[in-house]
């Protein structure tokens, strides 16, 4: 069967860019889609290496949840999430936009198409500024340890689902289904930014796409062994092929075990850029550290540029050699 998007007009049986596919994962997504089908209350699939099984919804929902309550370490054992990129590579004509869906909540998402297949879909939130919480007030949520404080509160003892758990599900369907528009559902405990705010962006983009873009996206992410994962991001200008932008970034793995630096464990599941606690708590502006390295890659147009700090420069140096082969 042939799934097709209104506006991507994408095929989800035949492209041009790189689709096949291992028959490992073939297996994994066929047994996913069949688990699925058995019941229709919960949602199967795998992400880092994870496999999950959530309850979902198909509507927005509000309200206390009734159920088993977990606490404490019991908690911590079922709740899961990974908002990490996947480890390799990412290729294809690039569209990104924002919608502002409740009074200050802004949802982004990054899409990237090569030829008529959907290669990346990435959403986050930004809070207002008056959150009701005055540490996470205009804080990104995906790795910056929002998904850590939402697991510590007592709203998440029922349903033991984070925004990063609404944010990954919505993804793995779009992918699977190579359309940013369909019949889509949600985390129950997750499914307000889902419903209001990503499936309403993810339709915009998908009429932008008739457009085309001007813009082509790569993406590097590899893992550097003892927890820690680099993904290096350059966006070209497609008609002229200057660099118009560049991100780098590092992130911990998804369970405090595989991090081996001790100090570095409390960072789980979040990355070195997005987390508020990592530069005060170790000393390492990595933020600005970054933010000065692309700027010289754009500011060059060359990724042979050298961050100031030495170890990011050996994690940086990694992943820059291999986007030089995906940018030949």
């Amino acid at each position: 069967m042939c799934l097709v998007s209104t506006a991507l007009l994408l095929a989800a049986c035949g492209g041009t860019g790189d689709s096949a596919k291992s028959s490992d994962t073939k297996e994994k997504t066929e047994q996913a889609q069949k688990e699925n089908k058995e019941n229709e209350e919960k949602y199967v699939y795998e992400r880092n290496g994870h496999k999950y099984e959530v309850d979902t919804v198909s509507g927005a929902t509000t309200g206390e949840y009734s159920g088993t309550e977990y606490k404490g370490d019991e908690k911590q054992e079922k709740m899961y999430w990974s908002g990490r990129p996947e480890v390799g590579t990412v290729k294809g004509d690039y569209y990104t936009d924002t919608i502002d869906f409740e009074d200050g909540y802004i949802g982004t998402a990054d899409v990237v198409v090569d030829g008529d297949k959907l290669v990346l879909v990435e959403f986050d939130e930004r809070g207002p500024d008056d959150y009701y919480s005055e540490t996470w007030a205009g804080q990104t949520k995906r790795t910056s340890g929002y998904a850590n404080f939402q697991a510590e509160n007592d709203r998440t003892n029922v349903t033991l689902v984070t925004i990063v758990n609404g944010m990954t599900i919505l993804e793995d369907q779009m992918m699977k289904e190579n359309s940013l528009t369909g019949d889509f559902v949600s985390v129950k405990g997750s499914s307000n930014s889902v419903r209001r705010g990503f499936i309403p962006l993810a339709e915009k983009i998908d009429g932008e796409i008739k457009n085309g873009s001007k813009l082509s996206y790569q993406a590097v992410t590899k893992d550097l062994g003892d927890g820690l994962f680099a993904r290096l991001i350059v966006i070209k200008d497609k008609e002229s092929g200057k660099i118009t932008e560049a991100k780098y970034n590092e992130f911990f793995a998804d369970t405090e075990d595989e991090i081996k630096n001790k100090e570095e464990k409390p960072f789980y599941r979040q990355s070195k850029y997005d987390s508020i606690t990592y530069a005060k708590e170790t000393g390492i502006d990595f933020k600005k550290i970054s933010d000065d390295l692309t700027e010289k890659i754009v500011k060059d147009q060359s990724l042979d540029v050298s961050p100031s700090d030495d170890t990011i420069k050996s994690h940086y140096d990694s992943v820059a050699t291999d986007m030089k082969d995906l940018l030949k």
